[in-house]
Protein backbone atom coordinates (compact mmCIF):
# COMPACT_ATOMS: atom_id res chain seq x y z
CA UNK A 1 0.00 0.00 0.00
CA UNK A 2 3.04 2.24 0.83
CA UNK A 3 4.32 1.83 -2.44
CA UNK A 4 1.21 2.47 -4.49
CA UNK A 5 0.67 5.86 -2.31
CA UNK A 6 4.40 6.86 -3.08
CA UNK A 7 3.04 6.97 -6.83
CA UNK A 8 -0.07 8.36 -6.10
CA UNK A 9 1.81 11.18 -4.29
CA UNK A 10 4.09 11.61 -6.60
CA UNK A 11 1.54 12.20 -9.31
CA UNK A 12 0.12 14.57 -7.38
CA UNK A 13 3.07 16.43 -6.62
CA UNK A 14 4.80 16.39 -10.62
CA UNK A 15 1.55 17.64 -11.72
CA UNK A 16 1.18 19.95 -9.27
CA UNK A 17 5.07 21.04 -10.14
CA UNK A 18 4.05 21.34 -13.99
CA UNK A 19 1.11 23.67 -13.47
CA UNK A 20 3.83 26.16 -11.32
CA UNK A 21 6.12 25.89 -13.90
CA UNK A 22 3.62 26.43 -16.81
CA UNK A 23 1.79 29.07 -14.68
CA UNK A 24 5.83 31.32 -14.19
CA UNK A 25 5.60 30.83 -18.47
CA UNK A 26 2.12 32.30 -18.65
CA UNK A 27 3.16 35.13 -16.74
CA UNK A 28 6.25 35.51 -18.93
CA UNK A 29 5.01 34.52 -22.35
CA UNK A 30 0.87 35.38 -21.86
CA UNK A 31 -1.65 33.88 -24.45
CA UNK A 32 -3.50 36.40 -26.90
CA UNK A 33 -6.01 37.67 -25.25
CA UNK A 34 -9.51 36.57 -26.11
CA UNK A 35 -8.78 32.85 -26.69
CA UNK A 36 -10.72 30.02 -26.28
CA UNK A 37 -8.92 27.32 -24.75
CA UNK A 38 -11.81 24.95 -25.53
CA UNK A 39 -11.30 25.37 -29.30
CA UNK A 40 -9.27 23.39 -30.34
CA UNK A 41 -8.62 25.13 -33.59
CA UNK A 42 -7.48 28.36 -31.72
CA UNK A 43 -5.16 26.46 -29.56
CA UNK A 44 -3.50 25.09 -32.91
CA UNK A 45 -3.06 28.40 -34.46
CA UNK A 46 -1.68 29.87 -31.04
CA UNK A 47 0.81 26.80 -30.62
CA UNK A 48 1.79 27.58 -34.34
CA UNK A 49 2.62 31.08 -33.31
CA UNK A 50 4.58 31.10 -29.95
CA UNK A 51 7.44 32.05 -29.22
CA UNK A 52 10.33 28.93 -28.73
CA UNK A 53 10.88 30.17 -24.98
CA UNK A 54 7.73 29.98 -24.34
CA UNK A 55 7.60 26.14 -25.82
CA UNK A 56 11.07 25.41 -24.37
CA UNK A 57 9.43 26.63 -20.39
CA UNK A 58 7.10 23.61 -21.28
CA UNK A 59 9.35 21.40 -21.69
CA UNK A 60 11.23 22.37 -18.59
CA UNK A 61 7.38 22.30 -16.76
CA UNK A 62 7.16 18.75 -17.70
CA UNK A 63 11.03 17.62 -16.83
CA UNK A 64 10.84 19.42 -12.95
CA UNK A 65 7.45 17.91 -12.71
CA UNK A 66 8.59 14.41 -13.84
CA UNK A 67 11.98 15.01 -11.69
CA UNK A 68 9.61 16.07 -8.47
CA UNK A 69 7.25 13.38 -9.20
CA UNK A 70 10.46 10.47 -9.15
CA UNK A 71 11.95 12.03 -6.32
CA UNK A 72 8.61 12.09 -4.15
CA UNK A 73 7.73 8.79 -5.13
CA UNK A 74 10.97 7.37 -4.23
CA UNK A 75 11.33 9.07 -0.61
CA UNK A 76 7.68 7.81 0.47
CA UNK A 77 8.01 4.50 -0.89
CA UNK A 78 11.12 3.58 0.94
CA UNK A 79 12.45 1.27 -1.30
CA UNK A 80 15.87 1.02 -3.13
CA UNK A 81 14.27 -0.24 -6.64
CA UNK A 82 13.74 2.91 -8.95
CA UNK A 83 10.79 1.16 -10.51
CA UNK A 84 8.44 3.44 -8.55
CA UNK A 85 9.53 6.57 -10.02
CA UNK A 86 9.67 5.19 -13.40
CA UNK A 87 6.21 4.00 -13.02
CA UNK A 88 5.40 7.54 -11.77
CA UNK A 89 7.40 9.51 -14.63
CA UNK A 90 5.32 6.74 -16.99
CA UNK A 91 2.09 7.79 -15.70
CA UNK A 92 2.86 11.28 -16.07
CA UNK A 93 4.18 10.98 -19.79
CA UNK A 94 0.88 9.43 -20.96
CA UNK A 95 -0.63 12.95 -19.50
CA UNK A 96 1.77 14.41 -21.79
CA UNK A 97 0.62 12.04 -24.89
CA UNK A 98 -2.83 13.29 -23.88
CA UNK A 99 -1.64 16.88 -24.38
CA UNK A 100 0.34 16.61 -27.51
CA UNK A 101 -2.59 14.34 -29.08
CA UNK A 102 -4.93 17.00 -28.23
CA UNK A 103 -3.68 20.41 -28.81
CA UNK A 104 -1.17 19.76 -32.09
CA UNK A 105 2.18 20.99 -31.29
CA UNK A 106 5.26 21.11 -33.31
CA UNK A 107 6.83 16.91 -33.91
CA UNK A 108 10.22 18.45 -32.39
CA UNK A 109 8.59 19.46 -29.37
CA UNK A 110 6.71 16.03 -29.20
CA UNK A 111 10.02 13.91 -29.24
CA UNK A 112 11.81 16.13 -27.01
CA UNK A 113 9.00 16.55 -24.72
CA UNK A 114 8.01 13.20 -24.08
CA UNK A 115 11.79 11.86 -23.90
CA UNK A 116 12.09 13.64 -20.87
CA UNK A 117 9.74 12.41 -18.34
CA UNK A 118 11.45 8.54 -17.76
CA UNK A 119 15.04 10.15 -17.20
CA UNK A 120 14.27 12.59 -15.26
CA UNK A 121 11.88 10.79 -13.30
CA UNK A 122 15.03 8.13 -12.57
CA UNK A 123 17.08 10.86 -11.84
CA UNK A 124 14.53 12.27 -9.22
CA UNK A 125 13.96 8.43 -8.04
CA UNK A 126 18.30 8.55 -7.81
CA UNK A 127 18.48 11.65 -5.57
CA UNK A 128 15.65 10.85 -2.88
CA UNK A 129 17.99 7.80 -2.34
CA UNK A 130 20.54 10.09 -0.72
Amino acid sequence: MRKFLSILLGIILGSIAVFIVETIGHLIFPPPAGIDVTDPEQLKQVIEQLPIGALIFVLLAWAIGSFVGGYVTSKVAKTDSIRFSLITGGVLMAFGVINIVMIPHPTWFAIIGLSVYLPCAYYGGKLARF
